[in-house]
């Protein structure tokens, strides 16, 4: 077996980049807000959302996300991760505590969070996003800190 040794990879096209398979080719961050933001959605909205262009068709998209959260006694959270509004590739579980004597209302808090390993075939731009509703209750979600989603293209 050969060993080659290099201090500099170059792309001979510009443009085109460096196709090696299983390696990072981009690793795009979407934050959400800061501080205290408050939801009482029954239908899913967008958390937030990150947009990447795949370099190459072959590639996957490791999508990761996460957030902290509050919820009022009687709102259920369902979250998930999607491809698109509507593509969903991930439900999220809600890993959450109650916390008893609150005054304000709020009974649990805790995070929300997972990863998917997505295929969209394509080079053209694509948005993943985190959703969250409130479902078989009524009440708030309160979203705590910042959120974050980061999708890494992963060359195949």
């Amino acid at each position: 077996m050969s060993t080659m040794y290099v201090d500099n990879i170059v792309e001979k096209t510009s443009t085109h980049g460096v196709h090696i398979p299983g390696h990072v080719v981009q690793v795009v961050q979407g934050l959400g807000n800061t501080g205290r933001q408050t939801y009482s959605s029954t239908s899913y909205f967008n958390l937030i959302i990150v947009n990447i262009t795949p370099k190459f068709s072959t590639s996957k998209i490791l999508i990761s996300g996460h957030t902290a959260l509050t919820r009022t006694a009687s709102a259920y959270i369902n979250g998930r991760i999607t491809r698109g509004y509507s593509t969903q590739l991930l439900s999220l579980d809600t890993q959450a505590g109650y916390i008893a004597g609150l005054t304000n209302n709020e009974h649990s808090m805790g995070s929300l969070g997972g990863e998917i390993l997505d295929t969209p075939n394509t080079t053209s731009s694509v948005d993943y996003r985190i959703q969250l509703k409130i479902s078989g209750g009524s009440g708030s979600i309160f979203i705590d800190g910042q959120p974050s989603i980061t999708a890494m293209e992963i060359a195949q």
